[in-house]
């Protein structure tokens, strides 16, 4: 089984747990913001990526820093870190397997995602 289909039934509780749904829906800005996430590490890189993510106080209709915090969840390092950029600083691994672990998750958020009804 491929790293990402093991990762889909982990990240359908993550969306609840990391607040992007209370409940069987969700808002079809979180839809965008999981997939320009992706198209933003491509473009901008993985630290830049995360941080522009997790800024609390931008002008958004829905809380975009859920997504960073679902998939710090999501890889396993809520516990340690308190934020994803956190992570991707930490020198404990190369940037390289961070940016395939945070892609993959990325990835099956994004499947995980469809599993709910999306709100217009």
């Amino acid at each position: 089984m491929k790293k990402i289909e093991k990762l889909i039934p982990h990240a359908i509780k993550v969306i609840k747990d990391a607040g992007i749904t209370d409940g069987m829906e969700v808002r079809s800005e979180y839809n965008g913001y999981i997939s320009s996430f992706g198209a933003s590490i491509t473009r901008s890189g993985l630290l830049p990526t995360v941080i522009f993510f997790e800024n609390e106080d931008s002008d958004t209709n829905a809380k975009r820093h859920l997504v960073p915090k679902a998939l710090l969840h999501l890889i396993g390092q809520q516990f340690n870190h308190e934020k994803l950029s956190d992570y991707v600083m930490k020198n404990d691994t190369s940037h390289t397997e961070k940016l395939s672990e945070i892609s993959d998750a990325a990835v099956a958020l994004k499947i995980a995602l469809r599993t709910y009804k999306i709100l217009n």
